[in-house]
């Protein structure tokens, strides 16, 4: 990864709380059947960060040949949208995060947000029950099961999102 890559997910967050510290909505918590989807000022930091991750590129040759790549430089990042799910991060992410940390401390391991926490890619057309089913949200061993996926069941991230996009 770059250094500005890093830069940038160290600025946004590596544990479930730093991830929060842009949220707007009331309380920090999602309501109900509240919209989840916030839109982040083109003006702010945090989209200047957003869009450093988003357009960095790996090092190492695309897989799909330098035509993607050049067509991937030329694409123009309009929108980011930041998901407030405050039901999917503390039923969910809060406690996986948790139970890594502690299977890490258990081992006698430091636990180090950045070295055992990654900010991934994904590539779904899916996204309204991605972000909108806190019951649900990304489940791996739920995921891939009708037979559509390519290296069987789970779900699938990229470290980069040109990979994604290609």
């Amino acid at each position: 990864l770059t250094d500005q890559r890093l830069e940038a997910e160290k600025f946004l967050g590596m544990t479930p709380s730093k991830l929060r510290q842009f949220w707007v909505s009331p309380g920090r918590k999602s309501v109900g059947n509240q919209d989840f989807l916030f839109d982040v000022p083109t003006s702010s930091m945090e989209f200047r960060m957003v869009a450093t991750a988003v357009r960095s590129s790996s090092s190492d040759a695309s897989a799909y040949g330098p035509t993607a790549r050049e067509q991937w430089s030329r694409m123009r990042l309009s929108k980011i949208q930041r998901i407030e799910n405050s039901m999917q991060q503390d039923g969910g992410i809060q406690s996986y995060y948790n139970s890594v940390r502690s299977s890490f401390e258990a081992m006698g391991l430091e636990f180090v947000p950045g070295v055992h926490t990654r900010w991934l890619f994904h590539g779904s057309r899916d996204t309204d029950s991605i972000v909108s089913n806190p019951i649900q949200g990304f489940q791996p061993l739920a995921s891939g099961s009708a037979g559509a996926s390519v290296w069987g069941r789970g779900t699938y991230f990229a470290r980069d999102a040109e990979y994604v996009a290609s």
